[in-house]
């Protein structure tokens, strides 16, 4: 089996905005569904870690756009493994429409835990994925950590039944989500995301109150989630390029 696989997907109406331009969060929610699909293929997907209590869990995150797909347009995402070592496993994406232009290119690092513990465990050991690393297919720069900062709050939220997933922590789209809703709109019709970075650190829970934190640093936007106990659940930096 190919170490690199490609899955195709149509941007319905209930994924774009009033640009008629799939939202961020509904693109990344095709890249990690795509994650998703070819962890199952190659026999190390969810279906088959979770009976052995273990589960992938993203790390980082790095999302470079070039455009965003249309309403009714078809998208391939094409994935595969970069490297793995005991305690990470980065997997690059390429997003590209039925014209072949490329889209938008993924980085992300992933590490597999035990779901009673919910400490790490070592990959190479778990899983048979060595055979499956492809190396760099793509000029893709590696998922970025992003430094702690200073913030104003800009909303709060109590986690909700939607904001969960089969595990009952918040889906990993979430943040962004929580994230971009703090702009208006005229934000979105003036200007594009180019580019939008996250760090997973801690996982909020069903009825949880998190705070979106927020400041603007060199003209890109930094946030911090975080629960009522002041601690950090995500780290994002998003940045914009005009329409």
């Amino acid at each position: 089996m190919r170490p690199e696989q490609t899955f195709n997907f149509l941007v319905t109406p209930q994924e774009v905005d009033f640009t008629k331009k799939q939202r961020v969060a509904n693109l990344v929610s095709c890249i990690l569904n795509t994650a998703g699909l070819a962890a199952d293929k190659h026999e190390f997907g969810m279906p088959q870690l979770i009976p052995r209590g273990l589960a992938w869990v993203l790390s980082r995150f790095s999302l470079e756009i070039v455009d965003f797909p249309s309403e009714y347009e078809n998208i391939s995402v094409k994935t595969w493994i970069e490297d793995v070592n005991k305690l990470v496993s980065s997997r690059a994406f390429e997003v590209s429409n039925s014209s072949g232009q490329i889209l938008a290119k993924v980085s992300s690092l992933w590490a597999v835990i035990d779901v009673h513990t919910r400490r790490p465990v070592n990959i190479l050991e778990m899983l048979d994925v060595k055979k499956f690393i492809a190396g760099q297919l793509s000029n893709i720069a590696t998922a970025c950590k992003i430094e702690p900062f200073e913030g104003q709050c800009l909303k709060k939220h109590q986690v909700v039944y939607s904001d969960t997933d089969f595990n009952k922590h918040v889906n990993s789209v979430k943040y962004i989500e929580w994230a971009m809703d703090t702009y208006d709109l005229e934000r979105f019709a003036q200007e594009h995301v180019c580019a939008i970075h996250v760090n997973y650190l801690q996982e909020a829970m069903f009825g949880e109150e998190i705070s979106v934190f927020g400041t603007t640093r060199n003209e890109h936007d930094y946030f911090e989630i975080q629960n009522k106990q002041q601690k950090g659940l995500a780290r994002i930096r998003i940045e914009w390029g005009k329409r």
